[in-house]
């Protein structure tokens, strides 16, 4: 009876340890799980501060590239303007050229 009492107090103690060692083991899984959720956590808000940035210069070059196109067509019609103009200057150029001509003969 000494001897089974014994074994199992051996068993218990094999038990004991064997449960503690899980502890140990599940205790530093749980920290490295933790230290590894900590850096990415910290790394998804390094990214999303960088997509937010990429969005403000998107967003101001989006304007910049608004206000160059207004530009080009204001620029596009004041050229409609001078062509046009330029044109009537040509034709009154020839038709006193013209009336001169006729003057000297």
């Amino acid at each position: 009876d000494g001897q089974r009492k014994s074994d199992e107090l051996a068993s218990l103690r094999a038990a004991s340890t064997r449960l503690t060692t899980d502890r140990l083991t599940q205790a530093a899984d749980v920290r490295r799980l933790r230290e590894s959720r900590e850096v990415w956590e910290k790394r998804a808000a390094e990214l999303e501060e960088v997509c937010a940035e990429r969005a403000a210069q998107l967003e101001r070059a989006t304007g910049e590239a608004e206000a160059l196109s207004s530009r080009i067509r204001q620029l596009d019609l004041e050229s409609a303007a001078c062509r046009a103009e330029l044109r009537a200057e040509r034709e009154a150029l020839r038709m006193l050229r013209a009336e001169h001509a006729s003057l000297q003969s």
